[in-house]
């Protein structure tokens, strides 16, 4: 498989946005469905403040929607494809843990 210098140059700026835990877990979270600004941070044991900018990140490289009800947030992923990429890195760290 081949890419273009270009396509090479989107990839890594796909996986930078996604090179962190807490971004990994949102997606992870988001994959079973939408969930509040609220719910995310408690669920992946971290403030607030640094939900709502690992949030930032992945809206701005277009992986999440953001919708406002009233004062609360509603996460959901922006194209659910995204998380055949994370069955390709479970089974890679699967393989890496048996030997």
């Amino acid at each position: 498989m081949e890419m273009e210098q270009g396509d090479r140059e989107r990839a890594a700026e796909l996986l930078r946005a996604l090179a962190h835990p807490v971004r990994l877990g949102v997606i992870e979270q988001l994959g079973r469905g939408e969930a509040t600004v609220t719910e995310l941070y408690t669920r992946l044991g971290c403030s607030q403040p640094v939900m709502s900018q690992q949030i930032s990140i992945l809206r701005t490289h277009r992986l999440i929607e953001v919708r406002r009800e009233g004062n609360t947030k509603h996460c959901s992923l922006r194209d659910p494809k995204i998380l055949k990429l994370f069955e390709c890195l479970n089974r890679h760290l699967d393989e890496l843990n048996r030997g």
